[in-house]
């Protein structure tokens, strides 16, 4: 090697140091090796937001538990680098970018969407070569970042219809409905003309979007204040991070929840932790989102077009696909 490319053995065992800290060869008593598993081709990049208030919290736990199954699975390696934002003297950043352009990771897969990180004019997502995905809620009528195709958290015309039949079904007809973040486009409609179509009332005041958990707790107690002919009897929270605020509101207002209210709460599957009351959980198959983002990552890299985004149906717990041996 120091002959064919007419150099001297400290610079080509420089070289080879670089490979070998980057992952790509192994050093042994035989030789140095190309590694069986690159990190071109099996290392993927989580890239995540600040999360100060604890909102992605039970979305990671979720996240982290399937991504040990697929790394066993497939001997692929995923490394999360947090509190990612467009400024680009912090260290997760100068880590990431390295990470890119030294070819160390076979994608990028981010936590949310690259907009609301202002990261679309970053090397983040405009460096060539990385092919990236976005796991991400409904931003309708909003951008897709160049290059990446985001994977929505659920197909919201269909969150919406069986939210309410499940209710529906249970002889609930006054819904409330409870969010962490505000409704975008045509989410609000979907809810408002499925109830109407179900002869179901959905009142303005019943309507609660932006919610902390101390509001959302608040609030619950306050809709639980009128006598049970007028309060709602169901209430659809579209956030997995208020699911115990509502409990806890419900729990103070002394309801009882199963029989004189309906609890139908939007989740990451399989469900992370015991709501406090009982509740219907309702959302994505996180590992059926993990493989997708994987498989347009592959596409990607195979130079093969990809969608600008894909619904995924929500389910039922009891509905999650799994292998017989729980895998």
């Amino acid at each position: 090697m120091v002959k064919t490319m007419s150099t001297c053995m400290d610079t080509l065992q420089g070289a080879l140091k670089v490979l070998e800290d980057d992952g790509f060869v192994r050093s042994q008593p035989s030789g140095t090796f190309v590694t069986d598993n690159p990190p071109h081709l099996s290392r993927y990049a989580f890239v995540c937001g600040p999360d100060d208030d604890g909102h992605w919290q039970p979305f990671t736990a979720s996240l982290r538990r399937e991504l040990r199954e697929i790394e066993e699975e497939f001997h692929y390696e995923f490394a999360f680098f947090d509190n990612i934002t467009a400024r680009p003297d912090t260290l997760e950043y100068q880590e990431l970018l390295h990470d890119i352009c030294s070819h160390r990771v076979a994608g990028l897969i981010f936590r949310g969407s690259p907009e609301e990180l202002n990261l679309c004019k970053t090397p983040i997502v405009t460096e060539p070569g990385v092919p990236r995905v976005a796991i991400a809620g409904i931003w309708e009528g909003r951008p897709v970042a160049p290059g990446s195709t985001r994977v929505i958290t659920a197909d919201n015309s269909v969150s919406a219809d069986r939210s309410l039949a499940w209710l529906f079904e249970r002889g609930r007809r006054r819904v409330a409905i409870l969010t962490r973040g505000h409704f975008v486009g045509k989410e609000i409609d979907n809810y408002l003309l499925g109830a109407q179509r179900r002869g179901m009332t959905i009142r303005p005041c019943w309507i609660h979007e932006a919610l902390s958990p101390t509001q959302a707790r608040r609030v619950t107690e306050l809709l639980m204040l009128p006598g049970p002919e007028v309060r709602p009897d169901g209430i659809i929270v579209t956030s997995e991070f208020l699911i115990e605020p509502v409990g806890i509101g419900i729990l103070a207002a002394g309801v009882r929840a199963g029989s004189d209210i309906e609890i139908l709460a939007h989740s990451n599957m399989p469900c992370v932790g015991s709501p406090s009351v009982p509740m219907r959980r309702l959302g994505i198959d996180m590992r059926q989102r993990l493989r997708v983002a994987l498989d347009l990552l592959a596409r990607q890299q195979r130079g093969e077009s990809v969608p600008p985004c894909v619904l995924l149906p929500p389910v039922f717990e009891e509905e999650l696909s799994r292998p017989a041996n729980g895998s």
